[in-house]
């Protein structure tokens, strides 16, 4: 979170390539960041961590009540998300930062490590190429047909 917190102060700071001086244009891209960047990657930050609290709950117990909690924690962290994609520009693209964000998820691919029989952890998670995982692939995980047959998956640990 820091990370994408200094990227994007960094983006603000840096974006013109015209110097800033000390004058009224870096004091504007300071308060910019201070007032917008920074408060939208604390929701951000809230709302991810609501949102994997309660993805943590439908695992321990697949039934409806969890699953509308996690559809409805997805819902909240999609405003903040989107939000901040008005910060990946700049040195942001530069650095690829945003590149992943930009491909579409492959369900094929999705369902394949649902399917598979790797260990599911945080290294293996990373090692995933970006149509396999994030957002998207959390949607597509979360919002089914319908919440009866979306939940009926739910009966595979590795779901």
């Amino acid at each position: 979170m820091k990370f994408l917190l200094l990227i994007a102060l960094a983006t603000l700071n840096t974006c013109s390539p015209v110097p800033l001086g000390d004058g009224d244009r870096r004091i504007t891209a300071r308060e910019l960041g201070a007032e917008v960047a920074v408060p939208t990657l604390d929701e951000l930050s809230a709302r991810l961590t609501e949102l994997r609290t309660a993805c943590e709950q439908l695992a321990l117990k697949a039934n409806l009540p969890s699953l509308q909690d996690a559809q409805a924690a997805w819902r909240a962290a999609r405003v903040p998300w989107k939000q901040a994609d008005a910060f990946g520009f700049g040195p942001a693209t530069d650095l690829r930062l945003t590149a992943a964000m930009d491909q579409p998820v492959d369900f094929a691919k999705v369902e394949d490590e649902v399917a598979g029989t790797t260990e599911i952890s945080e290294d293996a998670v990373t090692a995933l190429g970006a149509n396999r995982k994030g957002f998207h692939a959390l949607e597509y995980l979360l919002f089914g047909p319908n919440d009866a047959a979306t939940l009926a998956l739910y009966v595979d640990p590795r779901r």
